[in-house]
């Protein structure tokens, strides 16, 4: 009987698929006739004309057919496929594409085959061959296969340390959106304030580097960010991808969710695949409550039932590299089996005074160029006035002095009386909403906080008794 594998692989690969086989002879649409590989590719004497299949039933050795399956394994093909098995030819075919679905009508004639990501090892030793390892153009190299990694090389060769780096995670976003898939941009500021959540991305740049496989070191699940709305939560994920040199996925809930029976289901397997297929990357879910608060995984039937209990499988046994940020208002909405599943529980809570000088800085340097010289009096003065503001609020009121100061004829000119006054003109949702932030508060008191102690110049030791109202 005929030997019939059907082989996804990439077409950057198959040169290494040559390497393995015994001087195999090689098709694709482009060719009019049969090639032999023997160190590199030669034209054979046996034209193919339409039915490539067929022409060859009687040429003995390996045989790789590319191109078959582009469109699908269509009825007609999914025939010739069992008549083959069934002609006892001496040939072992591989009929090879990037992608396609077998029939199951076809398992008990073909062995299905999936060419395999290199592991970071590999992915490092090559870099160091090439001349080119750096912990940021490998990172950026995670999730590559050799030979296309090979070929981006070739296409950046007048590329070097960071610039490579950012070279390769650039075609990877391009590679990303080609299949259709979300890419969430780089932030045009990071998140301040939150040190403790810098220190896990530096642990997860730790684990990302082939030391760790080595080590037997499994790759972390997640983590969950929960605190009140503004608090910066996004713009860390947003800007942790950034940092990591990793693409960010987002994932859409009113994209996911369909009224169509299964529909949801698929989608969202759709989605877990395309992260799995992009690792090493990040995932990430906004607002992770509004789509499980009502989820009731007791129950036995239900889209959501579903859907958590896919998420859970997957976070569970996935071995790719994919880290999960979720974030979310409220942590008691959320199914206790789906909390479970992840690392840590991080509480972002408003800034302190520190944070606050920092990421006043952030803004002021986008607007104005360069952080003012102002007087650490005036500092002093506007920090407290911000007290219990957002980092989001900070940033929107940055925002409008600056749009004040240019209109006044000033621009790029912030005042301290500028920041004063759009103060003035909005009411922060701590003080607007107290009862709504002291409960995040209240079921948040056993996570992990997102910032340590504020040891800076502008803390300020607040009253014991004003303390404990505070909740903090």
């Amino acid at each position: 009987m005929t030997n019939i594998v059907l082989y996804q692989i990439p077409s950057s690969e198959i040169e290494f698929l040559f390497h393995g086989l015994n001087h195999p002879y090689y098709w694709n649409p482009a060719h009019s006739h049969l090639m032999r590989w023997d160190l590199r590719l030669t034209t054979t004497d046996m034209a193919i004309a339409s039915d490539p299949l067929t022409e060859i039933a009687d040429l003995p050795g390996d045989i790789i057919l590319d191109g078959l399956l582009d469109d699908g394994i269509h009825s007609k093909l999914c025939h010739q496929i069992v008549n083959a098995f069934r002609e006892q030819r001496n040939q072992t075919l591989y009929l090879v594409g990037d992608r396609f679905d077998c029939p199951h009508k076809l398992f008990p004639f073909v062995n299905i085959k999936q060419w395999q990501l290199p592991d970071s090892v590999t992915i490092a030793n090559f870099l160091k061959q090439k001349n080119v390892y750096c912990d940021a153009v490998y990172r950026a190299a995670l999730g590559l296969y050799i030979g296309e990694l090979n070929n981006v090389l070739q296409m950046y060769a007048s590329f070097q340390g960071e610039g490579l780096a950012s070279a390769i995670a650039d075609y990877k976003i391009r590679k990303l959106q080609g299949r259709g898939i979300t890419v969430v941009p780089q932030p045009d500021c990071h998140a301040a304030g939150l040190d403790v959540l810098d220190g896990i991305l530096a642990e997860i740049t730790d684990l990302l580097k082939p030391e760790a496989e080595i080590a037997g070191l499994q790759f972390p699940r997640g983590t969950i960010l929960i605190g009140p709305p503004g608090t910066g939560k996004s713009l860390f994920a947003k800007s942790a991808a950034s940092r990591l040199g990793l693409p960010l996925l987002c994932a859409d809930w009113a994209g996911l969710i369909s009224p169509i029976p299964g529909e949801s289901v698929a989608n969202l397997r759709a989605l877990l695949e395309s992260a799995e297929a992009s690792a090493p990357c990040l995932l990430f879910w906004d607002d992770y409550d509004k789509a499980f608060a009502s989820a009731d995984l007791s129950k036995d039937t239900g889209e959501e039932k579903k859907l958590a209990g896919m998420l859970l499988t997957w976070l569970q046994d996935r071995t790719p590299p994919v880290y999960t940020i979720v974030t979310l208002n409220r942590i008691n909405q959320i199914p206790p089996e789906l909390k479970r599943r992840f690392d840590r529980t991080i509480f972002v809570d408003l800034p302190h005074e520190g944070a606050r000088h920092d990421i006043f800085g952030i803004h002021l340097l986008k607007y104005c160029g360069a952080i003012p010289n102002w007087s650490d009096r005036d500092w002093k003065i506007l920090i407290s006035e911000y007290g219990e503001c957002t980092p989001d609020e900070i940033g929107k009121a940055v925002y409008l002095a600056a749009v004040r100061s240019y209109r006044q004829g000033r621009t790029r000119q912030i005042t301290i009386d500028d920041l004063l006054y759009q103060r003035k003109q909005f009411t922060p949702a701590n003080i607007a909403n107290p009862a709504q932030i002291q409960s995040i508060r209240n079921n948040s008191k056993f996570a992990l906080k997102a910032s340590s102690d504020d040891r800076s110049k502008w803390r300020v030791e607040p009253d014991p008794i004003f303390k404990t109202m505070l909740g903090r």
